[in-house]
């Protein structure tokens, strides 16, 4: 196991800068997660990490040395890649050996780690097979076993699922996470998909937008970037201000309907007039009479602009006077476009951001 310190890293291509002055102090064996969207530079910050980027500003330290201008092969790091990386012409045995050969290990020990990587993977029926025998799963576990025999400090993971169908996916997940319980070694994880850095472990925004653990993400995002990115449906987002109401403190939106804010008021720093982006779940929209028993809710009702049956789930974009909201609905109700249903917002789980910094004015 190794730890890994990220202080103050940059990366520039000419006078483009892509990382911003990232920072990150990642324990020995944690499971930890560079999630953003394509193009954002998490895969990027993985290369530097690996010796495959050079480093334009800052330091990296692993295990406690810098390892700036340390080589690639002496980084004692291995890495998992999206397209599989395996040699097409070697069996399964041969491409998780492959650098216990280079390395002229001793082959009664090759046989060893092998075997003991293929048990864990559930490989052990499948060394003698090439690659183009073997699924898109089970060509992924090959590339994992390949870095677990190396035994190294750190693994770095690129995407590693973006290939496999959604099945092979969640098989995948769960393999992974059970994978880094057996073994327990520092893993770090790059994906663009929220729903892949929710399960296993503790996302990072490359730009410092949050760090935390997946639930605290989810549930208090700090500002609309994460509020927007994490959660599938993302979570409703729209421009408006507070203003007081005979009920206590409410929010106008875009002068077209106010609801009242009730006692989720008192989660946030609000002052009459202020401008702020209300944020309100998918899951905290629902049909009326279907929420949940003693929950604050503002009754609207929305026509259907789409909606989209998922079978456990419809996703439901909703008109309410102006404003688009999406509900994630759980009913065997079918619910046509272009017609008028009753809705309930459950206002005890609002988000309020300033309108102007994005931050959350959550106290």
């Amino acid at each position: 196991m190794g730890s890994v310190v990220l202080k103050n890293v940059v990366k520039k291509y000419g006078k483009l800068e892509v990382v911003h002055s990232i920072n990150a102090e990642i324990e020995k064996g944690e499971f930890i997660v560079l999630v953003g969207p394509s193009g954002c530079g998490k895969s990027t910050v993985l290369r530097m990490i690996a010796g495959l980027e050079d480093i334009s500003g800052g330091e990296l330290l692993i295990n406690d040395k810098r390892m700036n201008d340390v080589a690639p092969k002496d980084r004692n790091i291995a890495m998992v890649f999206q397209s599989y990386a395996l040699y097409p012409h070697m069996n399964v045995f041969e491409n998780m050996s492959f650098n216990l050969r280079l390395q002229k290990t001793p082959k009664e020990e090759i046989t060893r780690k092998v075997n003991e990587a293929a048990a864990i993977l559930g490989l052990s029926s499948l060394l003698d097979r090439k690659p183009a025998e073997l699924s898109g799963g089970q060509r992924q576990r090959v590339a994992m076993g390949r870095a677990i025999v190396r035994n190294p400090s750190v693994f770095l993971f690129d995407e590693p699922l973006s290939n496999l169908d959604a099945k092979l996916r969640i098989q995948m997940r769960l393999e992974i996470k059970k994978l880094h319980q057996r073994i327990k070694s520092t893993v770090i994880y790059v994906t663009h998909d929220q729903t892949e850095a929710m399960t296993p472990c503790r996302p990072h925004h490359h730009h410092e937008r949050r760090t935390g653990r997946p639930l605290d993400l989810f549930n208090y995002p700090a500002n609309t970037f994460v509020a927007g990115f994490i959660g599938s449906p993302p979570m409703n987002l729209t421009e408006g201000k507070i203003v007081s109401t005979d009920n206590g403190l409410g929010v106008n939106l875009q002068d077209k309907i106010t609801l009242p804010l009730g006692s989720s008021a008192n989660n946030f720093n609000l002052q009459n007039g202020q401008a702020v982006v209300f944020g309100i779940r998918p899951e905290n929209i629902c049909l009326k009479g279907s929420e949940r028993p003693g929950a604050e809710v503002y009754n609207a009702e929305g026509l259907v602009d789409v909606s989209e049956p998922l079978g456990n789930e419809t996703v439901v974009h909703f008109n309410v006077k102006g404003i688009e909201l999406v509900a994630s609905v759980k009913t065997t109700q079918k619910l046509e476009d272009g017609e008028t249903h009753s809705i309930s917002l459950d206002m005890s789980h609002v988000h309020l951001f300033d309108s102007r910094s994005k931050l959350t004015l959550r106290k």
